[in-house]
């Protein structure tokens, strides 16, 4: 008896520490070009179209206008394979220091203003979309 108790506490402690599955991430990363030149500190955000499932995924550019997107749950790295709406946004402090990756003050209540037009960098009037292919991939961007 003390053998099963021990084998079923044992198992119960084993259940407790998983985590249910999450949906398939494949790996997305890419350059953004603005205006050809590399665009760097920039916010790279997709957000699941009709039909893709999923939490939306995100990246930062660095100097050379790299990204890399990490899921928005999880902090994995990559996204859902589907159709994806994207804005790419750049904002900067008054003194022209870039907004960094984890700065989680509102818009509306921050000093910083975005430096891209708004056909990139709103949501509601950005045309940029992005289809991840169930193999991941490469996804540039060269905004005008």
């Amino acid at each position: 008896m003390r053998r099963f108790a021990l084998f079923a506490f044992g198992l119960a402690l084993a259940s407790c520490n998983r985590t249910p599955p999450g949906p398939e991430l494949v790996p997305v990363g890419g350059t953004v070009l603005y205006k050809g030149k590399a665009l760097d500190h920039a916010h790279v955000i997709f957000q699941p179209g009709e039909g893709t499932a999923g939490a939306g995924a995100w990246g930062s550019t660095d100097e050379e206008g790299k990204y890399k997107l990490t899921y928005n749950r999880g902090n994995a790295p990559g996204t859902v394979a589907g159709q994806y709406k994207v804005v790419v946004s750049k904002r900067v402090f008054p003194d022209g220091k870039p907004v960094p990756p984890d700065y989680n003050v509102p818009t509306f209540d921050s000093d910083a203003r975005e430096t891209l037009p708004h056909e990139y960098s709103d949501f509601q009037f950005s045309k940029l979309t992005a289809r991840v292919p169930e193999t991941g991939g490469t996804i540039d961007f060269d905004l005008k």
